[in-house]
């Protein structure tokens, strides 16, 4: 697919075009674990993720990393553990929270969604030589960078 002749300049559209490569990943991802019979939604497969990189993070921080309710994360829980991919465990320092733990059964469709994730991410930078793909990368790391640092209420001015 060929960009327009002429394109906005970056300022104007940065995070347009970041949310458009970032859902175009999404949907291939998507159709490929469907493909691979794998059937989560991609709310499951986020969660997954993050508690995977995260173990025994309460159910209120893995709503804050999604960026959801806590009450609406209860019931993907709920089924993630009937599925015997997940299991809560009472949390070390709070009897009132649940530390959130993959099993041992999440391990082989992890890995199959690690390896379909790699062949997106392979297919996306197909186009860019090694130098490229390392310069793509510290340049976004660079903006990610420059716009975190931003004081908070610099962000509302």
């Amino acid at each position: 697919m060929h960009a327009p002749a002429t394109l906005p300049p970056l300022a104007q559209d940065l995070g347009f075009r970041l949310f458009d490569l970032s859902r175009a990943l999404r949907r291939r991802f998507l159709a490929l674990i469907k493909d691979d019979g794998i059937a989560l939604t991609r709310a499951d497969w986020q969660a997954l993720f993050h508690i995977e990189r995260n173990e025994g993070l309460s159910q209120a921080r893995l709503a804050q990393l999604l960026e959801i309710e806590p009450v609406t994360l209860v019931k993907q829980l709920d089924r993630l553990q009937q599925a015997g991919l997940i299991e809560r465990r009472a949390h070390p320092s709070d009897r009132r929270t649940h530390a959130l733990y993959l099993t041992d059964d999440a391990a082989p469709l992890l890995d199959r969604m690690h390896a379909i994730g790699q062949r997106v991410h392979e297919e996306a930078l197909a186009e860019l030589n090694p130098e490229e793909q390392a310069m793509l990368g510290r340049l976004l790391l660079r903006v990610r960078e420059t716009i975190v640092a931003r004081p908070e209420a610099e962000a509302g001015s």
